[in-house]
């Protein structure tokens, strides 16, 4: 969005959501999925106290998708990256969270309110 982007929605959503995106888009509105927008407001939120606020938005949104339990190939495909380039954010993520698994990457964002079980 700060690039000039009017909307951000993931090819996982429904055809309906993308008619959403498009109508407002249309009309001069921004549009970012609710989904995405909530994880971005939560990351807002932790302030600097966390060490999730040290995450970039790309980074928190790898961190929020590998948390959800999706792999780097399924990453890949919903963002339009290389598997080369998750698996590089994966590896700056958790240098970042000081964590070196991805059930850790889980644990950690079930006890920020990121995902709930």
């Amino acid at each position: 969005m700060d690039a000039g982007a009017s909307g951000y929605i993931t090819k996982n959503n429904a055809p309906n959501v993308l008619i959403q995106a498009v109508h407002k888009i249309a009309n001069g509105e921004k549009y970012i999925e609710p989904a995405l927008k909530e994880k971005m407001n939560v990351q807002h939120e932790l302030g600097k106290g966390s060490a999730l606020s040290n995450l970039s938005h790309r980074e928190f949104q790898i961190f929020c998708l590998f948390a959800e339990g999706l792999n780097a190939n399924d990453i890949a495909d919903d963002l339009s990256l290389s598997v080369k380039t998750v698996a590089n954010y994966q590896t700056q993520i958790k240098e970042k969270l000081g964590v070196s698994s991805t059930t850790e990457l889980v644990k950690l964002a079930i006890s920020n309110g990121i995902i709930q079980m």
